[in-house]
């Protein structure tokens, strides 16, 4: 199978999908806080030993590294804290949006439109991933379909992830009793349909 082209990150053609290492810290750093300390450092013993030596050290936020990473990543947290469940995966991405939008996002997230917030997942989606799109469908009161092309190497425990990131910023943005629930993905796309109250 061939990898991905990914144009955003650089124009170049020919790179692979690559994920920032801001994503990759926020999951660590998440597994201690829903799981206990230590939680990430189970987690990291979990993983092929080059992976683990690369996410060992100190994890540069502003660096590119392989998709395989987070998949990895992901794979462990399902295997290591969810007993096979994809539910670990959800619990840690929305705890990972939670902490990566802290501060003056906390702040104006509720203060935005639901447009603009729709508007702006694509930019989100970027800041953690070299390439890829989120469009927005379907878009109610309280609820909407958001759909990520363009990717390639996204797992099930990654999909999941992104479910419970899209749950925390809805969260933050003020809705209540959120609900994800993914419909449809591939290694190259995913579906997820959010529903909330205000």
């Amino acid at each position: 199978m061939s990898a991905r082209v990914c144009h955003h990150r650089t124009g170049e053609v020919g790179l692979p999908l690559e994920v920032r290492g801001t994503a990759l810290r926020s999951v660590l750093i998440a597994c201690d806080a829903l799981y206990g300390d230590g939680a990430s450092r189970r987690v990291l013993d979990a993983l092929d030993p080059a992976i683990r030596d690369a996410l060992s050290g100190a994890v540069l936020g502003a660096s590119w590294y392989p998709v395989r990473y987070q998949a990895a990543l992901q794979d462990a947290v399902r295997t290591v804290l969810g007993a096979g469940s994809l539910e670990a995966n959800k619990r840690v991405g929305r705890q990972a949006a939670l902490d990566d939008f802290r501060g003056v996002y906390r702040i104006f997230l509720p203060l935005l439109t639901w447009d603009l917030l729709w508007a702006s997942l694509s930019r989100a989606w970027l800041r953690y991933n070299s390439c890829g799109d989120v469009i927005v469908e379907d878009r109610q009161a309280r609820s909407a379909i958001c759909k990520v092309r363009g990717v390639d190497g996204y797992t099930e425990p990654m999909w999941s992830a992104i479910a419970g990131r899209l749950q925390g910023i809805i969260e933050l943005a003020g809705g209540r009793d959120v609900r994800v629930r993914i419909t449809g993905f591939s290694s190259t796309s995913a579906q997820v349909v959010l529903t909330w109250n205000r």
